[in-house]
């Protein structure tokens, strides 16, 4: 993989920030994103997988976009000052939502697409996931199912979990989606996975603060 210093000026090229051609940042977009399907064939990547597979707790989101280093400056979605880095779902990097549509193309083979020009943040991820061709929505978390945090879990203070806790500000204003991971063996809880605060994050939440839908033509 070429070295995160190059990879970052190829992300800043895709800007408005740093580039006014909209040819120019088309280019470096791609150049950056291609950089996942490198990683992806790597044999880093390959032990992530096999170690996720066996059910422990590993990050397969890939490099560049799981890198500390990647796109670690400030972050404005101003036209004139556009800083943001998307993956190729189009949603922005190291969160949940970039994270969700990445593991939904680990499963499938195909990174979900919206059909609309529309801005689905997290918590609008049930019209995106419909736009994208998934609108299969369970009762409860089955295997290859995304979890979008309920409205009333998001806004409402006497309700908070303590996830919410742990990154209320980011959740508050976009939502919040997460990747089942499995059902605890004691208990009603289950383990899911997400990014918060452009972090790796798993931990136990109640099925029932979630809706679900599950992702058909998982591999």
């Amino acid at each position: 993989m070429v070295k995160i210093k190059t990879v970052n000026r190829w992300a800043q090229l895709s800007c408005t920030r740093w580039s006014k051609n909209k040819f120019i940042r088309r280019y470096f977009r791609k150049k950056y994103q291609n950089q996942v399907n490198k990683y992806l064939r790597s044999s880093e990547y390959k032990a992530k997988y096999k170690e996720h597979e066996k059910g422990n707790a590993v990050d397969t989101y890939p490099y560049p976009y799981s890198d500390p280093e990647f796109a670690n400056w400030s972050e404005s979605d101003d036209k004139n000052d556009y800083s943001l880095i998307s993956d190729q779902s189009g949603f922005v990097v190291k969160y949940a939502s970039s994270y969700v549509a990445f593991k939904i193309f680990e499963a499938t083979g195909k990174w979900p697409k919206r059909k609309s020009k529309k801005r689905f943040d997290a918590k609008n991820w049930i019209a995106f996931l419909e736009e994208a061709g998934y609108s299969y929505k369970c009762d409860a978390p089955i295997l290859f199912s995304v979890g979008i945090l309920k409205q009333e879990y998001i806004s409402s203070p006497a309700k908070k979990t303590a996830l919410c806790e742990a990154a209320l500000s980011e959740i508050q204003e976009y939502g919040l989606v997460v990747w089942f991971e499995g059902w605890r063996l004691v208990g009603g809880d289950i383990c899911v996975s997400t990014y918060l605060n452009h972090k790796y994050a798993t931990f136990d939440v109640d099925p029932e603060h979630y809706d679900w839908v599950k992702i058909k033509g998982a591999m």
